[in-house]
């Protein structure tokens, strides 16, 4: 899902409109979770650019147009097959992940299993990489991922860390300890069914970090 694309450069069947954001949050954007708090001119800055440059419109990509984008990705079958595997961790009878707790007190207990999880999955579909190409799960409530201005930032849960031709070490690394969404290949937030919000809520989560 992405509130960034203009449908016009996209062909009218890889992209559906499903709700606006309502305007009112444009004002409340800093009291979302995974937004910094700043201060004066800067806060502002921050939230006239994420309107700026996210809008309001929320799209949803069809999975075929995404599969276009990327090379050597696993087929469904291939993800069953894995799914069947004790190592994937997943329980095919109950249908749910064996690490994840039945009752979590919050999100902060689901983020250590997602990350094994997450890991697992990439060692499994990628057992190795070409030199200099690497990925690896991580996430820490302490780890804040600078945005390409150098200025703001944010902290999904989870964060796929990535090296190779794609990526490279934020400009402002000495702030960041090497990590930024410029060498980030995805990110995942954790949420409880009493904490996940409506959709509205969650594309304004993921928006901070889609910009």
């Amino acid at each position: 899902m992405s509130t960034s694309l203009d449908a016009n450069e996209l062909a009218t069947d890889a992209v559906e409109y499903i709700f606006s954001l309502p305007q009112e949050m444009r004002n409340a954007s800093n009291n979302r979770p995974g937004y910094q708090q700043t201060s004066g001119d800067k806060k502002k800055a921050q939230e006239d650019a994420l309107w700026e440059e996210v809008g309001e419109k929320v799209y949803q990509v069809k999975a075929d147009w995404v599969r276009e984008l990327y090379c050597n990705l696993a087929t469904d079958d291939q993800v069953a097959e894995y799914l069947k595997t004790s190592a994937s961790g997943y329980d095919a009878e109950t249908n749910r992940w064996e690490a994840l707790p039945d009752t979590p007190a919050d999100e902060t207990e689901l983020i250590p299993p997602l990350l094994q999880l997450a890991n697992r999955i990439i060692a499994h579909f990628h057992p190795s990489f070409e030199p200099g190409v690497s990925r690896s799960a991580l996430g820490s409530r302490n780890l804040w991922l600078l945005h390409d201005n150098g200025e703001h930032a944010s902290h999904p849960d989870i964060f796929i860390k990535s090296a190779g031709p794609s990526f490279e070490t934020p400009h402002s690394s000495e702030r960041s300890g090497d990590l930024g969404y410029t060498n980030v290949a995805a990110v995942i937030d954790a949420r409880t069914d009493a904490t996940k919000g409506d959709r509205v809520e969650q594309a304004a989560q993921l928006a901070i970090y889609c910009r």
